[in-house]
């Protein structure tokens, strides 16, 4: 189980971090292109997207000109400052364990954000998401997954310079979740292995639909 008073703590700090690209990926790749890839195969100029969890709009930003609305959605409001002010990019502070609203979206993201809740938040936050999505919408989730067993890590990591407290499910937990929320799925295996550099996690996209 996840200390959420650690993890409420960790993003709070990260939220003041000026470089918003190191704020919440803390390094520079280049994984957003391959999650943009992904992405565009399930957008269009028309599409009405949500990003929940979308910390300092990495996403957000780079959809902004390839959709006609986004709700950009997180609990730092620190983070959605960096977002782009647009007509077509809407801003909410909220938990995304809470939040709810009564549009329906082509689109839902969920990338890097459920590895900071436990299942029980996780059952909720898609259970919420099937309520939001069209009938022909796409819920994308994509995260590091562990290999064999559950992987938490819980020290001060010399990488980003902060004590750091996530929690890497097992592939077989995460499948698990969202069939038992009602969606069905495909996976994929989202980023080459060089984006992939530890032994017992692996990235990948979850493509799901309403079963």
């Amino acid at each position: 189980m996840l200390d959420k008073n650690k993890v409420d703590s960790f993003f709070k700090r990260r939220a003041k971090i000026t470089d918003p690209e190191l704020a919440t990926h803390y390094k520079k790749d280049d994984t957003i292109y391959f999650d943009l890839n992904l992405i565009e195969e399930y957008i269009a100029d028309d599409s009405v997207v949500l990003d929940l969890g979308c910390g300092p709009g990495r996403m957000t930003n780079k959809l902004e000109q390839k959709v006609s609305y986004i709700k950009a959605v997180d609990n730092q409001a620190e983070f959605l400052s960096h977002c782009i002010n647009s007509s077509k990019v809407e801003k909410v502070v909220s938990n995304i364990v809470d939040f709810q609203d009564s549009n329906k979206y082509d689109v839902i993201l969920l990338f890097g954000v459920l590895n900071y809740f436990n299942d029980d938040e996780v059952e909720v936050i898609y259970a919420n998401c099937k309520k939001m999505l069209k009938e022909d919408g796409v819920l994308i989730v994509k995260h590091a997954c562990g290999e064999v067993e559950n992987v938490i890590i819980d020290k001060f990591s010399e990488q980003i310079n902060d004590w750091y407290h996530v929690l890497y499910r097992h592939i077989d937990q995460d499948r698990l979740l969202l069939s038992q929320a009602g969606f069905s799925f495909s996976m994929v295996d989202v980023y080459p292995p060089r984006l992939n550099p530890w032994s017992n996690t692996h990235y990948y996209a979850f493509i799901a639909k309403k079963g």
